[in-house]
């Protein structure tokens, strides 16, 4: 009878970490990384965003060069006389990727 009554008011804390304090601790630390991970991230995006609209500036004014120098060709003279133009050249400034087709599950 008496050991129950002594459970109860037994407060002394043993050499042990509480386990509470670490599980706190341990999310606090991970709350900062994740603070800090998420803070790299909209960094990066913010620079592919600027990288995008600098690559697209940059195509445009190719674009346009491209289209000044072929807009008036100048003419090549056969050796007959007749008179030709280059074909017009065909820029490709971005390489188009293909996805391989996925395999069906038949499982």
């Amino acid at each position: 009878m008496w050991v129950r009554s002594a459970v109860n008011i037994m407060t002394e804390r043993s050499g042990q970490p509480d386990p509470v304090e670490n599980l706190q601790r341990t999310l606090a630390e991970h709350s900062q990384q994740i603070r800090s991970h998420e803070s790299t991230l909209r960094e990066v995006f913010d620079q592919q965003r600027q990288t995008s609209q600098q690559v697209e500036q940059l195509a445009s004014l190719l674009q346009q060069a491209c289209n000044q120098t072929t807009s008036a060709p100048e003419p090549s003279t056969l050796v007959g006389g007749a008179v030709t133009y280059p074909p017009p050249q065909q820029h490709q400034h971005f390489r188009e990727v293909a996805s391989p087709n996925p395999k069906r599950y038949s499982g």
